[in-house]
């Protein structure tokens, strides 16, 4: 099974991906999406849906998580990921 992992934000969004065959689990891939900051906002969501796309389309994971905090409370997730 493969897992993307993702840590959001607006300017840099970090991701990974981990793969468990037989027990064993091993590290498939990783990277930051990276942003100029001076990039308008509408521009930036779409850059960042574009290369989640291509990660996803790479690594076909079966499985994402973000971190708790993230789901848990969703306006201080937005805040930490910028």
């Amino acid at each position: 099974m493969r897992v993307l992992g993702i840590d959001p934000g607006t300017l840099n969004m970090g991701y990974g991906i981990v793969e468990e065959k037989g027990g064993n689990i091993t590290m498939a891939g990783c990277g930051v999406i990276s942003l100029p900051t001076k990039m308008p906002m509408e521009e930036r969501l779409f850059e960042l849906h574009m290369g989640l796309s291509k990660v996803i389309a790479e690594f076909k994971p079966e499985e994402d998580r973000q971190p708790a905090l993230c789901r848990r409370q969703y306006g201080y997730g937005l805040e930490i990921g910028r």
